[in-house]
């Protein structure tokens, strides 16, 4: 028992010291390099509220974890249009049963459609 404790603790021992001599430039999954996110290049790239005016354009909310907010992907127009197209079609989502079949459930309250 004693023999199996000791082992134990040496891989242990072994995994936390690699662990921390891992460079953090070197890369963290194979043939990975991780993506750079300089905060310069995003500010010299955005716009300003008053210039984007009907321009689409991109706003960084956070890196880690990645949130970005697509101003003016669509306009107003291209909106109502879809909203038109989709209402028709639009059903209770489903969820999938004890058979494998799709069925209505107190739990999923959403609606959807696919246009």
């Amino acid at each position: 028992m004693l023999t199996k404790f000791l082992a134990l603790l040496c891989l242990l021992s072994s995994v936390a010291v690699s662990a921390s001599t891992i460079d953090a430039d070197e890369e963290r999954l194979i043939g990975w390099k991780g993506e750079t996110y300089s905060q310069q290049a995003a500010e010299e790239w955005s716009l300003t509220v008053t210039e984007s005016e009907g321009i689409p354009w991109v706003e960084t909310v956070s890196w880690n974890p990645r949130v970005f907010i697509y101003h003016n992907f669509l306009t107003d127009a291209e909106c109502r249009h879809i909203k038109r197209t989709a209402a028709p079609m639009m059903k209770r989502s489903s969820v999938v049963g004890t058979n494998g079949s799709s069925v209505l459930d107190t739990i999923r309250t959403s609606y959807g459609t696919f246009i």
